[in-house]
């Protein structure tokens, strides 16, 4: 048996916002529903603009993540608390839009140990800005905590998104875009042309790549490794695993069965049967797999 990679398609893209601009609440909101894909808004615990728009934003799909409480740098000799601007700046935001924020943009792409160690028992994983290789294929080794990001730019034209989209498809990976503000309205950083962002996602239309949020796509490849771990550390057809608790909300897996092998699988009792595009669908919350071989039966 085998977890399907990216949720069963070739690649990932997650798309990401910064900074709660008014041109993410007033224009890329209209333009990723207009296209049907949902993006992830990193919004700063003081900042509490737009509040009925973000909570809406939350119920249509999109994810809410968490930039810091007051988006500073931590600069030496001046005061930062690492807990306040990680952990209770997370409580805050999810209290506000009555939501589950479960991932961390780093202001400034600036890591520090401090931050790290809030967020390790507290967010499924973290962004943080443009490394040297932007492209994350699904077997690498991962820090959770340093998913790098393609950071946009007002003149990156679409043929580089495309290409980098061509490129996940290609290496089987997961490539985030990192973008600030669109054009039009507003005064963020760096703001992309409204036609820009409708061309990356009309291009992924052209491909099988998964556009999901930044959230959604760590913790399905977070909870594959974790299960395939399990499976391999495993002896016995009744498979275990720990689920951490920042893994809030339900994480669907897809597993497909090579063409020699017949097994049922049960998840507490219930009987998992395989649906209409081949595969079965484990729920990695449950924490349990029981595998029976049907050959032995």
């Amino acid at each position: 048996m085998r977890i399907l990679p990216w949720n069963g398609y070739e690649g990932a893209l997650s798309l990401t916002f910064d900074d709660g601009d008014v041109s993410q609440a007033k224009i890329a909101l209209r333009i990723l529903d207009g296209f049907k894909k949902k993006g992830t808004f990193f919004l700063t615990g003081k900042q509490n603009d737009f509040e009925e728009i973000w909570k809406k934003a939350w119920i249509d799909g999109h994810e809410l993540g968490n930039h810091s409480m007051r988006h500073k740098l931590p600069i030496a000799g001046e005061e930062y608390d690492a807990y306040e601007e990680v952990v209770e700046s997370k409580s805050l935001l999810e209290k506000r839009y009555e939501s589950a924020v479960l991932t961390y943009a780093y202001p400034y792409s600036f890591v520090t140990d401090g931050q790290i160690r809030c967020l390790q028992n507290t967010h499924i994983g973290a962004r943080a800005g443009d490394e040297e290789q932007v492209i994350l294929k699904y077997e690498d080794d991962v820090d959770w905590y340093k998913i790098p990001s393609f950071v946009a730019t007002s003149d990156t034209d679409v043929i580089t998104y495309k290409e980098l989209i061509e490129q996940a498809v290609e290496e089987k990976a997961w490539v985030v875009f990192m973008i600030h503000a669109i054009e039009g309205i507003g005064t963020g950083y760096e703001p992309i042309p409204q036609e820009v962002l409708k061309g990356v996602l009309a291009e992924t239309a052209k491909t099988n790549i998964w556009v999901a949020p930044f959230g959604e796509v760590c913790a399905y490849w977070r909870a594959q490794k974790i299960v395939e771990t399990a499976i391999r550390e495993n002896k016995t057809e009744n498979i275990l695993w720990d689920v951490p608790a920042f893994f809030e909300k339900r994480t669907i897996l897809k597993v497909e069965l090579d063409l020699n092998e017949e097994y049922q699988f049960f998840q507490n009792g219930r009987n998992i049967v395989k649906n209409a595009e081949g595969f079965y669908e484990i729920c990695f919350n449950e924490g349990t797999l029981q595998m029976a071989d049907k050959k032995k039966g």
